[in-house]
């Protein structure tokens, strides 16, 4: 049991940086401060790498994301590496991008998504513990923040602040044709672009 553990072990270290090596990185898991580590550190890097490269020639940078969500602030930095980024960012769908997953997604210069790839934007969750004023600190706070939010979601895409304010109080779900028609994706893998172009 030990062998096959470590075995499996240097298997997953050959292919992650075999991967690394290609620029390929993966964010499948609840989103919390690991994501710079994981995915901002890389992009930082290869913007420093490519510093001296035309925009043009630079080898884009290709991020999987299948998650559902997690930590907002955490989030939102690794946004504001992706927008900063000169080299381009391939975001892929090949699961769900759901709530700060959705908001990463759509930040990649380019989107792509699977034929049954899911999608959900939404106001996301607020649990507060605090004294009367501090909760309300809190929640002008939160208010500011989710302007923020739904900024991102009507620069990125094609939904308008209209209709997202209309949409803002449900669990917004979509599979990959609608996110194609409200610019969330660029196009449908196996339809719009060959997977060969997003591997």
């Amino acid at each position: 049991m030990a062998d096959e553990i470590t075995i499996n072990s240097a298997l997953n270290d050959k292919f992650f940086m075999e991967d690394i090596a290609k620029r390929k990185l993966f964010l499948n898991y609840d989103i919390d401060e690991q994501v710079f580590n994981s995915v901002g550190y890389w992009i930082l890097r290869w913007n420093e790498e490519d510093k001296d490269i035309p925009v043009e020639k630079r080898k884009p940078i290709k991020l999987y994301v299948m998650s559902d969500g997690g930590d907002v602030i955490a989030g939102l930095s690794l946004i504001d590496i992706m927008l900063a980024s000169e080299t381009p960012i391939v975001t892929v769908n090949f699961g769900q991008w759901y709530s700060m997953g959705f908001y990463i997604g759509i930040c990649g210069t380019r989107r792509y998504g699977s034929r049954m790839s899911t999608y959900c934007a939404h106001d996301g969750e607020l649990g507060i513990s605090q004294s009367t004023n501090k909760a309300k600190d809190f929640m002008n706070f939160y208010e500011e923040l989710q302007g923020r939010m739904q900024k991102i979601i009507c620069d990125r895409t094609t939904i308008s602040a209209e209709e997202l304010e209309k949409n803002s109080r449900k669990e917004w779900y979509m599979f990959a044709d609608e996110a194609c028609r409200r610019g969330i994706i660029d196009g449908i893998i196996g339809e719009d672009i060959d997977i060969a172009e997003v591997l």
